[in-house]
C-alpha cells in the first residue's frame, strides 16, 4: 500500500533543527523532500562535524529520507532554481530568519503567484507579526521566553534537550498537513506561520497556570512540588529518590494511593486522616512527599518500580540518557534504527506516527552535500548538462 504522502513534493530550504525536523517527518511518510543547502552546507552539518564526528548522527537523523542539492540563494541564478523547485512542489519549508526569503524574492507572496497551490511553511522565532517579528531566535531563546527554563529547574548552563526546536518542527508538519487537507477543497495553498515562542508557551502548562495563580508575581521555580505556587500541586505525583536513581510516581486517585502505600509497606497510611483521600493528601502534600521519599530512598530504583507495577500504580524509572536506548518498549515499537552515512553507522529514531494501513519508514540517511544534484536538476527540473555546468560555474549550485 502506498505511503500517505508519496504524491507530495517538498522543498526544504531550512537549517539547523526545527525546519529540517518538520521536513523529515513528511519524508518519513513518503513525501519526496529536496533539501536545499547553501554553499558549504547547512550550518548544523558543519557544527556537528567540527564539535565531534559522533554528533553527525544528529544531522543525519534530522535529514534522513531526503535528496540534497546546493543552491546559492543570494545569486539570481540560484534563486531561480529555487523558484522552479517551488513551482513543482506542494510544500516549501523555511526557517532562515525574518526577511531572508523575501529579500531573495522567494517569500510567500512571490512564490504563491507562481504556484497558487503551494503550502509555504515559515518557521521564525516570534512569528510574522508583533513587536519582535524581526528578531532572530534559537531554541534557547524560545525556551527562555516561552517560560520552560525555570520550570525544568535550569537555573544555569544549557538545556540538554531542544524542546522548542523539536516541538516546533512537529507543529510545522501538522500545519503543513492541515493546509494540504484544506487545499483538497479550495485548490489553493496557504502560508503556515509558526512561531517558536508560541509553540513553547502553548505546551508549557506551567507558564500560564503559574501566572494565574501567582497573581503576576515573578519568581524562579524549579521542578519540585515545593517550588510550585499553591493550588497546582498534585499529591503523590512527581520524582522520588531511590538508592541508585529516581522514580516517577503518579498515584493520584484514592485507589492508586492506597495501592501505593501497600506496595511500599505502609498500608496503614491509607487510614491516616492526613492521607486517606485526595483532599487530605493535597492539604498535607509536603508531609506525604517526605514520607514517601523516605520510603523509596531506602530501596533500589528497580525494586520500587517492580512493587508499584505489581500494585497497578503508574510509575517508571527516571532514565539517564544512556539508558533510554536500552528500553525494551522502545525496541518493541521499532524506534531504534541505524543508517549508513559517510561510511559509518549512525542511530536514528524510528517513525513515531503510526498508521495501520500506510506506515512510514526510515529508508535512507541524510544526503551527502549536493549528492543528488544531477538527479534533481537533470531529472526533476529537466536541466541539460550544459545548464547544470553553467550553474556550477556561476556559483549558483
Amino acid at each position: 500500500m502506498p505511503a500517505p504522502l508519496e504524491d507530495i513534493t517538498v522543498t526544504d530550504v531550512s537549517q539547523f533543527i526545527s525546519g529540517p525536523y518538520c521536513a523529515t517527518l513528511l519524508a518519513e511518510m513518503g513525501a519526496e523532500v529536496i533539501k536545499v543547502e547553501p554553499p558549504g552546507g547547512d550550518p548544523l552539518r558543519l557544527l556537528t562535524a567540527a564539535i565531534d564526528p559522533e554528533l553527525e548522527g544528529l544531522f543525519c537523523a534530522l535529514n534522513k529520507n531526503k535528496k540534497g542539492i546546493i543552491l546559492n540563494l543570494r545569486s539570481e541564478e540560484g534563486a531561480e532554481v529555487c523558484r522552479q523547485l517551488a513551482l513543482r512542489s506542494d510544500v516549501l519549508v523555511e526557517n532562515l530568519g525574518p526577511g531572508v526569503m523575501d529579500g531573495a524574492g522567494l517569500g510567500y507572496e512571490a512564490l504563491s503567484k507562481l504556484n497558487p497551490r503551494l503550502v509555504y511553511v515559515s518557521i521564525t522565532g516570534f512569528g510574522k507579526n508583533g513587536p519582535l517579528k524581526e528578531r532572530t531566535s534559537f531554541d534557547l531563546i524560545a525556551q527562555a521566553m516561552g517560560g520552560t527554563i525555570p520550570l525544568i529547574g535550569l537555573l544555569g548552563g544549557r538545556p540538554r534537550i531542544f524542546i522548542a526546536d523539536i516541538t516546533t518542527g512537529i507543529y510545522a508538519a501538522l500545519g503543513a498537513m492541515l493546509a494540504l487537507y484544506r487545499r483538497k477543497e479550495s485548490g489553493r495553498g496557504q502560508m503556515v506561520d509558526i512561531s517558536m515562542q508560541d509553540v513553547v508557551y502553548s505546551i508549557n502548562i506551567g507558564a500560564f497556570t503559574h501566572s494565574l495563580l501567582s497573581e503576576g508575581k515573578s519568581e524562579q521555580i524549579g521542578f519540585s512540588f515545593e517550588h510550585y505556587p499553591p493550588g497546582i500541586k498534585i499529591p503523590l505525583y512527581g520524582i522520588f529518590p531511590a538508592m541508585d536513581g529516581r522514580v516517577a510516581i503518579a498515584a493520584i486517585t484514592d485507589g492508586q494511593a492506597r495501592r501505593c502505600f501497600k506496595a511500599l509497606g505502609v498500608e496503614e497510611l491509607a487510614d491516616d486522616k492526613r492521607f486517606s483521600n485526595f483532599l487530605a493528601r493535597f492539604e498535607h502534600d509536603e508531609q506525604l512527599l517526605n514520607v514517601v521519599s523516605e520510603l523509596t530512598s531506602r530501596m533500589k530504583r528497580d525494586e520500587v518500580v517492580r512493587r508499584l507495577v505489581e500494585a497497578r500504580v503508574p510509575c517508571g524509572p527516571v532514565y539517564e540518557v544512556s539508558e533510554v536506548k536500552k528500553d525494551g518498549q522502545l525496541q518493541a515499537r521499532e524506534m531504534f534504527h541505524e543508517v549508513e552515512y559517510k561510511g559509518r553507522r549512525f542511530p536514528v529514531p524510528g517513525v513515531c506516527l503510526r498508521l495501520s494501513q500506510s506506515p512510514g519508514a526510515v529508508k535512507s540517511p541524510a544526503p551527502e552535500l549536493g549528492e543528488h544534484k544531477k538527479e534533481v536538476l537533470g531529472g526533476m527540473l529537466k536541466y541539460s548538462p550544459e545548464k547544470i555546468k553553467e550553474l556550477e560555474q556561476s556559483g549558483a549550485i
